[in-house]
């Protein structure tokens, strides 16, 4: 079990916190935005200007590149985006291996 689940001392923010001051220091010190980029590389049909991709992840313009991220959403999911990206990158693999 890690020991952060076993030890009986406090992990975080330690002992020396003591004081609502503290408190609010820590906070203040830790706080941070989280963002997941999405949407800068257009999925679309060839004769799209703002197509980047086609619907196999395919770069337009070049050969052997594919992008296989979020950034071909055109939204996020609700939530955390790890296992919508990975259902993409499950579906991109399966068709590289059929043209294999």
């Amino acid at each position: 079990m890690a020991p952060a689940l076993v030890e009986k001392d406090e992990y975080f923010p330690g002992f020396d916190v003591q004081s609502d001051e503290d408190l609010l220091n820590v906070i203040r010190g830790s706080v941070m935005t989280v963002w997941h980029a999405s949407g800068t590389s257009k999925m679309g049909k060839k004769d799209d200007p703002m197509a980047v991709i086609d619907t196999s992840c395919r770069v337009y313009g070049t050969e052997g590149l594919r992008v296989v991220d979020a950034s071909s959403f055109p939204f996020l999911p609700p939530g955390h985006p790890q296992s919508t990206i990975y259902a993409l990158a499950e579906k991109i693999a399966a068709e590289i291996l059929a043209e294999l």
